[in-house]
């Protein structure tokens, strides 16, 4: 197939998804507002009629390049409801950066990561790290110079943390948390929450295992808040991981903490990614966007708010909580070389 000729440094060629099976990717357009708007790069987006279709792996691979060349981008990986989007729409709310939010081809390689070494995998190892520098590639292209794009992964993808990390010795990562005990006030608030576990149920699980070689858990005997649990301790696994190895290219950020001092956050994460002159515009640009629900706009939202709706969570879901709550120290306790999250748990 005949590729646009800038595709390979054009992010207005968006790479919508990428099929592991048949080795095929989309492109779509996609201008700067666009990108601003959209709270999920995925297939909520509707799709341009002049979208590329079928494009083949070795199409793209014989137009992008083997290496990175432009300056690296940074990475929010996260928890899962823990105000990511909020702190992605106040970072990209300057024209100096490029914000994306969940891409569906991160949660691609995310998964395919997954399975590798399994007989069901699609792709080698090899050709898995072909196709991961090709997505971070695509996805750190840039309208103009000096642009910084930062790309904040779904919370499925936090077994990327290692590799995005590894392929760049100059990429670096905000690691976006909250205690375990506000992340289940905030899922027994509404449980639509639970059901958006329930759907991911498979990959939340293969990532405990992964990590802890546990074979006795199955997905059969899990109950929602089970999911929740092994989830959050997972994520946070992988964050401390990353912390104790690459110390001054992550940011460990509790999103309690940004929340009630965000102007003191916002100072210290513009000068961790290098947006020093941009800190004055980026407190302005939280303090506008933070007056709405970032995934709905058309919803209010404050940090008031928030904590009324926890607090309230928390009076209605106590027996719930608790009961998860000591489900995690128990795993914590069967598991020592996750013992270091216990200071996690409550903040």
């Amino acid at each position: 197939m005949q590729l646009p000729a800038d595709i390979a440094s054009n992010p207005g060629w968006y790479m919508l998804d990428y099929n592991p099976a048949y080795r095929k990717f989309i492109f779509t357009g996609l201008d700067e507002t666009r990108f601003a708007e959209a709270s999920f790069l995925d297939s909520r987006l509707n799709t341009r009629a002049d979208a590329l279709q079928g494009v083949t792996l070795a199409d793209v691979d014989a137009v992008f390049p083997d290496r990175f060349e432009l300056p690296p981008a940074a990475y929010i990986f996260q928890v899962g409801h823990c105000g990511s989007t909020l702190l992605s729409r106040a970072l990209g709310a300057t024209p100096d950066v490029l914000a994306l939010r969940e891409p569906l081809p991160l949660r691609v390689l995310a998964n395919t990561r997954r399975e590798l070494d399994d007989a069901l995998s699609w792709m080698s190892r090899e050709e898995w790290r072909r196709l991961s520098t090709i997505i971070l590639l695509a996805l750190e292209r840039r309208f103009r110079p000096g642009q910084l794009p930062i790309i904040k992964a779904s919370s499925t993808c936090n077994n990327l943390v290692e590799p995005v990390l590894g392929s760049h010795p100059g990429r670096r990562a905000l690691l976006l948390y909250q205690p375990l005990e506000t992340s289940l006030a905030a899922m027994f608030r509404n449980r639509a929450n639970f059901g958006d576990l329930r759907s991911q149920g498979r990959d939340r699980l293969q990532e405990w295992l992964d990590l802890t070689g546990q074979q006795d858990m199955v997905l059969a005997g899990l109950e929602e808040d089970d999911v929740a649990v092994i989830s959050w301790i997972a994520s946070l696994q992988r964050f401390e991981q990353a912390r104790q190895r690459l110390p001054e290219r992550v940011m460990m950020l509790d999103f309690n903490r940004f929340i009630a001092d965000p102007q003191d956050h916002l100072r210290r994460i513009a000068a961790f990614l290098g947006l020093d002159t941009q800190a004055e515009q980026l407190a302005n640009a939280f303090a506008n966007v933070s007056q709405r629900y970032a995934k709905n706009p058309g919803k209010p939202y404050s940090p008031e708010r928030r904590q009324a709706s926890l607090d309230n969570s928390r009076r209605r879901n106590a027996e719930g909580i608790n009961r998860a709550m000591d489900k995690a120290r128990a795993l914590l306790q069967t598991h020592p070389d996750m013992a270091g999250l216990e200071a996690y748990l409550e903040g």
